[in-house]
This record gives C-alpha cells, structure tokens and sequence, in this order.
C-alpha cells in the first residue's frame, strides 16, 4: 500500500497538495555510523530502550517508571552486549532555554567565553551545555547563543544513577528538542528541500523562515520545537490528556500549535517571512488536524513509519504505530553529528572507566612489544632512573632553602605562630555557633526550578527564650522559635499568561513543600491577574475565558517560608463565605482534588 505524505499551503488560493511519498521515500542524507548501539529516552512518562544495529533497529522496551523490577529489565536488555555504546535522550519537562549575546570578539574565544559564563550562571552541578546561534548581521555584530540547563529531578538523578551503575559506556546526553534541528534538516533533504525551493510541483518558491515540529511521543507527550533559520529559539511540552481518541487528540494539537504560534509572535514571528509545520503523529490523528484557520505556508504530516523512511532508519516503526518516540531516539543515535551534548558527571565517570579499559588494553600490547627489546633498554633505563634522582635531589634543595628563608623570616619578626593558629581556632568555633540562614537559603534555591530565579530574600528568626550561646544543633530545632524566610521569586518569560503561570507557580509551591516538610510554605502575593481572573472581574484578552497575559513587569510571586506560631495567609481548598487562597488561585486546591 502506497501512502503518501499531504501538504497544506495557505497561500492566497487556498491550495491543498498531496505529494506521493514513495517519490521521496528514502533519500535523506541522515550520516548513520556503523556498528551496534543502544538508545534510551526519558520522560516524564516512561522510557523506552532501543537496541540498533547499523541502521536497522532490532529490538525496543518500553517501560512506565523507574522501579527496581523495571530497571532490572532494562540491565538485562544491556548486558547482552555491554561493548554497546548508550545514548541518553531526554524528552521531559524540566529543561531551560536563556538566550544570551556576546560582544563582537574573535572566533577564537567565543566558545570559552559561552563556558565560562555557564559556570558562572548556573554552577558546576547544573547539566547544561550552549548551543552557538547565528552571530547578528547588522549593528555590533554580537554572538547569539543559547544558555541551556537541565534540572537533575529526583526522578532523573535515578536514571542517572542506574548509567553510572551499568557496564555498557555512556556515548552522550542529548535533547530531543535540540536535535530536531538535525531531524528536520534530514526530512527536508528527503523531500527534495533547498534553501530556495520547495517540493511543490517542482517550482521554485521561497524558502520558509520559521519551522514548526510537532511529535507525539509516549514517554514526554507533545513536544513542540520552533526554528528560526534552522536554529531552535523555542521548545514546548505539552502533556498527554489521556484520551487517544483521534478527533480528540488532533483537537488537543490543533490547541498547542494555536498557542504556540500566539507565543511566536512576541518573538518577532511574521507570517509574510513562511512558516511551515512538521507533525509526525499516527494516521488516524493526521486524517482529522485542521491546520486551515493557521497562517503557515506548508503543513507537512508524517506517520511514524514514514519519517523513519525519509530518516533513513529501518525497522523503527510499523505502519500503524502510533508514537515517535523509537524512531526519533533511533535517529539521533545513529546520527554521526549532534547539536549538543550536555555535561553529566556520570558521564565523565563512566567514560572515565571505559578509557582505563581501553588504555589497560594497550599497555598489555605495547608490554608485549616490550619485553623483546628489555634487554638493550636497560642501560637507558638507569640512565633515566639516575635523572630522575637528580631532579629529585635539586627540587629537595630549592624547597629546604625556601623554608629555612621563611623560619628566618618569622624569627625576625617575631610572629608567634602558636598564638595566631589559637587565635584562629577561637574565630572558627565562634563562628560555628552563630545562627546562619545560609544552609536553609541554599537548600531553598536548590528546590527551585533553575528557570525561576529569587529577586530578593528576606530571613528573620525570633525566639521567646533561647540561652545566651545556644549550640548549633539545639538552635536549628528549638521549637521556640519562629523562623521565617520570604522570597520574592522572578519567572521566566516563559510564563506569560496565566495558565503558564500558574502551572509553573504549582511546581515551585509542591517542590519546596516536598523538601521542607517542617515548614509552611504558602504565596503570600501573586500576580493581580489571578485574582481578578479567579473574580470574574472583565480584563482585556484575544479570547473570552482563554489565556490571560501577563505584563513583563508582573511575572513575580513572593513566597513565605514559616516555622513557628506566626500566622499566615490561608491556603488550600477554598471556605464558603472567604477569599480564595492563592492556592486556589494557582489551581493547586483542583489538582488535590483529583
């Protein structure tokens, strides 16, 4: 049966092609490496491993969580083969993009310059990476790049610690969003694509500025990548509603294109400069989407199975499979360039230990060759012994000399050492008996998302009776005291309407209760926006009853953190007759409900 590949173009006459795939079939120019390997991605709901050989996918597990019973599966599929190379790609919610600029410098240091500020901005434990954008035409001509983090969540860091567990070597860690890049490229070598034509009909028209890629996948849900001349400056996710009804789900993608495309906007997104938009989702879903009330050029539909063809990886997907998770996965490990690999300490470790072996292997081989010449080798062998004691025996020299200039610089002066190391004994132990919020202001900024960062802090800790110099431990859990930390919290642009605001203000608000159980955490001040919403009150918006915006200037929350009898602002389900909490505001009190 010979399935196609439809397009859609909302030009001025409405034109509707439909295009034979089997002319196209085949023909990207996907680099796929020889040899064996295994590819797993993440997501919030669920992983999937995939074993490849060349570019043909073998087998494939699915899995719904991290249990010990399924990551014993997992370490079974692995074992098998443990000379395999593994890929991790991440497909989840929790990842951060921040574009920034660099002045005009040479080509050289640009890419230290983009690590050195990584370290500064998100810290050595964060996993992150940058991906280099196109450096600006006009003007100064500065770098553009993107700043991008992962947060190690609890459920993360166990896949993390199952790798490190494993003998297989981990190859890399990549973003499914990041390599789309990759993944449309080859698509549209497939289809005969140029930078200054298109497939259709063969005539030349202009080539699209904006690429839309839509894939629905069974580990993460929706994820939706935006490209700017071939380079991503956006990424959303969206989840699953459960249904898989096909009307229903293609209604919910038609929902996220829609508001993906009002985001667009604000990015400088013209409909004159092109869009086109890339779906890889099941039959059924792509039969019933209705892109005609969307301002893009070309709508361009996959099947799994098909993208597979045009991707150049063989047995990844059935004509009637539904995801693209297999494919995508198999396609980036097999893929000889990617757009980014991030920095994971358990990849350095694993790869560490895999080098050891290899060089363990070497060294065996050149002992071997060895042995045949020791015996002319062994005066040149105590000749280098006999240097080596010499430079020994100099470097001795020089330090002894060094020290006897610093006992007599001492003795001259007078300095007693004795009096100075108990001086600064005393200041250390005094220290360690003061009360510091710095432990608990730590542990807060670590149970934040990266992507929302605190504006300002304020920390007060009162008590009705405590000992003129209590000890450390009896100070931090005195049930007398009344510790109390509020944090005016800064959210990403991201969070621009209230839907989105609110969705990343829940995580915040369960995340810190979660890590300070002892605590009461509750908001304390939110955008006017959700009270007004939550009121009914007439605000100005594109859609009654849709998505509310949020000025630039509002995208701030204040967040109090108390220990003791201080009474707070109420929270949780609402009381007839009272305000709504900001609980209820965020829709915090409807999810406990469910």
């Amino acid at each position: 049966m010979n399935s196609s590949l439809k397009t859609k173009s909302n030009t001025k006459n409405k034109e509707s092609d439909e295009t034979s795939r089997s002319s196209f079939f085949g023909i990207g120019k996907f680099s796929v490496t020889s040899g064996v390997r295994y590819s797993l991605i993440i997501g919030d709901d669920g992983a999937i491993l995939t074993y490849i050989e060349g570019d043909t996918v073998k087998s494939r597990n699915f899995i719904a969580s991290a249990s010990p019973d399924n990551l014993a599966e997992f370490e079974s599929v692995l074992s098998k083969n443990i000379a395999a190379p593994l890929f991790l790609i991440i497909d989840s919610m929790d990842q951060s993009f921040i574009q920034q600029s660099l002045p005009p410098i040479s080509p050289i240091g640009v890419n230290k310059l983009i690590k050195r500020r990584l370290e500064r901005n998100l810290g050595k434990d964060v996993i992150k990476g940058y991906v280099l954008l196109e450096r600006e035409k006009t003007g100064r001509r500065d770098w553009n790049f993107l700043m991008v983090s992962l947060e190690k969540s609890p459920q993360l860091s166990v896949w993390l610690d199952f790798i490190e567990s494993i003998n297989n070597r981990l190859a890399g860690v990549y973003l499914l969003s990041v390599e789309a890049e990759n993944i449309i490229k080859t698509i549209d070598a497939g289809m005969g694509l140029t930078r200054k034509k298109s497939i259709k009909g063969g005539k030349p028209q202009e080539f699209s500025k904006w690429k839309f890629f839509i894939t629905n996948n069974k580990v993460g849900g929706f994820r939706q990548v935006v490209l700017r001349d071939g380079r991503i400056i956006f990424t959303r996710l969206g989840q699953s509603i459960g249904d898989e009804t096909p009307e229903v789900v293609a209604g919910n993608i038609e929902q996220e294109m829609s508001s993906t495309i009002e985001y667009m906007k604000r990015l400088s997104f013209n409909p004159q400069d092109g869009l086109d938009i890339y779906i890889i989702a099941s039959a059924g879903i792509n039969a019933v989407i209705d892109t005609s009330k969307m301002q893009v050029k070309n709508v361009y539909k996959f099947t799994p199975f098909e993208a597979a063809g045009f991707l150049g990886i063989k047995g990844a997907a059935k004509p009637t499979d539904q995801f693209g998770d297999v494919v995508l996965s198999a396609a980036i490990a097999c893929n000889r360039k990617h757009r980014l690999t991030l920095d994971v300490p358990q990849a350095v470790k694993v790869n560490n230990l895999y080098n050891i072996m290899v060089y363990q292997r070497v060294i065996a081989t050149l002992s071997v060759l060895a042995l045949l010449g020791y015996g002319g080798m062994q005066g040149v062998g105590a000749w280098q012994k006999y240097l080596v004691i010499e430079d020994l025996i100099h470097k001795k020299t020089v330090q002894q000399k060094k020290l006897d200039d610093l006992t007599a610089e001492i003795n001259k002066g007078g300095i007693d050492v004795k009096k100075i190391n108990e001086t600064v004994s005393l200041y250390q132990q005094i220290i360690s008996e003061n009360t510091t919020a710095l432990p608990l202001l730590g542990a807060v900024r670590a149970a934040i998302i990266p992507s929302v960062s605190i504006r300002e802090i304020t920390w007060g800790l009162n008590s009705n009776a405590t000992p003129a110099n209590p000890a450390p431990a009896a100070a931090a859990s005195s049930g007398d005291k009344d510790d109390n930390v509020s944090l005016v919290l800064r959210f990403p642009e991201v969070a621009s309407t209230d839907e989105e605001f609110s969705a990343i203000a829940r995580k915040v608000l369960k995340d810190v209760r979660a890590a300070f159980p002892d605590y009461k955490a509750v908001y304390t001040k939110l955008p006017e926006v959700l009270s007004k919403k939550n009121e009914g009150g007439k605000i100005g918006f594109e859609l009654e009853g849709g998505p509310v915006k949020i000025g630039k200037e509002q995208l701030e929350a204040t967040l109090l953190l108390s220990k003791g009898s201080k009474p707070l602002p109420p929270s949780g389900p609402p009381v007839a007759g009272q305000p709504p909490s900001t609980d209820e505001l965020i829709g915090l009190s409807k999810e406990a409900g469910k």
